[in-house]
C-alpha cells in the first residue's frame, strides 16, 4: 500500500494561521506607523537645519546677506519669491544684493529651493530669516529663532524624546535640533 498524500490545510490549521497573522498585524502596524512619523519628523527638521546652514554659509561666502523665506513658488526658481506662510509649504534661499531689502527683487539669485515637507507637520516659526555677511541671523521681530515642528503626536515620548522637534539658532547662526520633552510643547 502506498502513503496518501493529502494536499491543502485543515480548518484549524487556517484558523490559526490566521490568528498569528492578525496578531502580528495589530502589534506591527501601529509600530511602523510610528517609525514613519518619527523619519518624517526627523527629514522635515534635518531638512531645515541644511536650509539654514546653506543660507548662513552662502551670507559669508558671498560677504552679502542670504535670505530664507517661506515660497509658494518655490519649484520656479526665476518666479521665486517670498509669502506669508509657513514654512512647511515651502522655501527659498536667495542672494538679498539688491537692495537687502527681505524681498526677492528681479536679479537676486536663488540659492537654495525646497518643496513642501512631510505631511502633517506644522512649522511654528518665523517665516523670513535673514543672514549677515558675517553669518549673524536676524528676524522681523527680535528675539529667540526658534522652529517648532509638531504632528498628531505632539509631546509623546518615548525613550526620553519627545515626537516633535524644536530647532533653536543661536545668535551666531548655529542651529541645533531639541527633542527632550521638558523643552519642546506642542500647543
Amino acid at each position: 500500500m502506498g502513503k496518501v498524500h493529502s494536499e491543502g490545510v485543515t480548518l484549524i490549521e487556517a484558523m490559526v494561521t490566521l490568528a498569528i497573522v492578525a496578531i502580528a498585524l495589530a502589534v506591527g502596524v501601529p509600530a511602523v506607523r510610528d517609525v514613519v512619523a518619527m523619519n518624517r519628523m526627523s527629514s522635515a527638521a534635518n531638512d531645515i537645519v541644511t536650509s539654514l546652514h546653506v543660507s548662513r554659509a552662502e551670507a559669508v561666502k558671498r560677504a552679502e546677506q542670504t535670505v530664507m523665506c517661506s515660497s509658494a513658488t518655490w519649484d520656479d526658481p526665476p518666479a521665486a519669491s517670498c509669502v506669508d506662510q509657513s514654512l512647511a509649504g515651502g522655501w527659498i534661499v536667495f542672494a538679498d544684493d539688491n537692495p537687502r531689502n527681505g524681498a526677492r527683487d528681479a536679479g537676486e539669485t536663488v540659492i537654495y529651493s525646497h518643496g513642501p515637507i512631510g505631511e502633517g507637520v506644522v512649522v511654528t516659526s518665523a517665516n523670513l530669516i535673514r543672514f549677515s555677511d558675517l553669518g549673524a541671523p536676524t528676524i522681523a521681530v527680535p528675539g529667540d529663532i526658534d522652529f517648532l515642528l509638531c504632528d498628531d503626536r505632539g509631546n509623546r515620548a518615548a525613550g526620553g524624546v519627545t515626537a516633535a522637534r524644536l530647532i533653536n539658532m543661536t545668535p551666531t547662526g548655529r542651529p541645533q535640533v531639541i527633542a527632550t520633552p521638558a523643552e519642546v510643547v506642542c500647543p
